[in-house]
């Protein structure tokens, strides 16, 4: 046992020691990154309008790769939420709430929400914390049929990707919630005051309507492709999954 550990421990410096290069935040960088993701986002918005005034259907070539500068805007999102994208704290929060405001996402309760998730991820006595609904072989084999036909519907990749994932981002953000803070709910209150003067201010040129037509896509597809890239984190051959006696946060976050 005692050589397991230790073989255990010098694995452990050992990855911490590769991996240390990597773990610098800088500022630069992260500046650079970020006006390379919202502003194409934005004027990918505005053109896809401008064009939509001679032809709906051509502007909609500009929509995903539009959708694909809201997806680095909500992944700069997630490294603000773990304090990894700039070097201070107060900045990282910032850059969190801003980014959240075009994600549609309230950054203080999602961050302590995927923070939940990270420190239970692969634990099956404690699911449901920010994952996608999974059942063991075992149990889906033990449930009534009400509840087997409804994880199929759920996981269906139409229902789950297409309908669930931007309906999700659109709505199940919008509300405060009962076991979250004050200062959580405030703060989704504020996000959303933030993602209302966002949609004003982007209608202003062309019309709400018009913003619609052109957002809508670029939504749904940056919602879907983003729940997919989570879901396959945690949905492959030979994931972990573990009972609460044995799990490991290394193997987990590994």
């Amino acid at each position: 046992m005692n050589d397991q550990l230790i073989a255990a421990g010098n694995e452990s410096r050992a990855l911490q020691g590769a991996l240390r290069q990597y773990r610098q935040p800088s500022v630069g960088r992260g500046l650079g990154q970020l006006a390379t993701s919202v502003v194409p986002y934005v004027a990918g918005i505005l053109a896809m309008g401008a064009i939509a005034q001679l032809s709906y259907p051509f502007s909609l070539l500009l929509a995903l790769p539009t959708a694909g500068f809201l997806i680095r805007i909500f992944i700069i999102f997630h490294d603000a939420g773990h304090g990894s994208f700039l070097p201070v704290s107060r900045w990282n929060r910032a850059v969190g709430y801003f980014a959240g405001i075009l994600a549609f996402t309230p950054y203080r309760y999602w961050t302590h929400m995927h923070a939940m998730h990270h420190a239970n991820a692969g634990d099956l006595d404690r699911r449901g914390l920010g994952d996608v609904w999974t059942m063991t072989v075992q149990e889906f084999a033990d449930a009534p049929r009400i509840l087997r036909l409804a994880y199929r519907v759920f996981r269906n990749p139409l229902v789950l990707f297409v309908l669930i994932a931007p309906l999700s981002f659109l709505l199940n953000h919008r509300f405060p919630r009962k076991h979250a803070g004050s200062r959580a709910n405030r703060a989704i209150m504020w996000t959303n005051l933030g993602v209302a003067l966002f949609v004003a201010a982007m209608s202003l040129p062309f019309g709400f309507v018009d913003f619609v037509l052109v957002f809508t896509p670029v939504f749904v597809a940056a919602s879907m492709v983003g729940t997919w890239l989570f879901y396959v984190q945690h949905q492959f051959e030979d994931v972990y999954w573990s009972r609460r006696e044995g799990w490991e946060f290394a193997d987990a976050a590994l």
